[in-house]
């Protein structure tokens, strides 16, 4: 492998992770207190539309259910989620 594509693999995957990092962002906020009703198909729904009112194109549903189930994403995101990266 190159080093060109080792820095293309690289920056592709710091644009996905980001996006995905987004998406359960906001699905964490939707699964937190669920509209009435709703069960998991419909929050995942909602947290695209969402996601799409405020960033543009979803196009991440794949890449998200590869990494969402697995033990390291589950790990970060549960750091991200009790430690959030302050924005200002």
């Amino acid at each position: 492998m190159t080093e060109r594509n080792l820095t293309g693999m690289k920056h592709r995957w710091t644009l996905i992770q980001a996006n995905i990092n987004k998406f359960h962002a906001i699905l964490s906020k939707i699964q937190a207190s669920p509209p009435s009703g709703y069960n998991d198909n419909m929050m995942v729904e909602e947290a695209i539309s969402a996601y799409v009112m405020y960033n543009g194109v979803w196009k991440w549903m794949q890449c998200y259910n590869m990494v969402k189930d697995s033990p390291k994403w589950k790990r970060l995101q549960l750091r991200n989620d009790l430690h959030p990266t302050k924005k200002s």
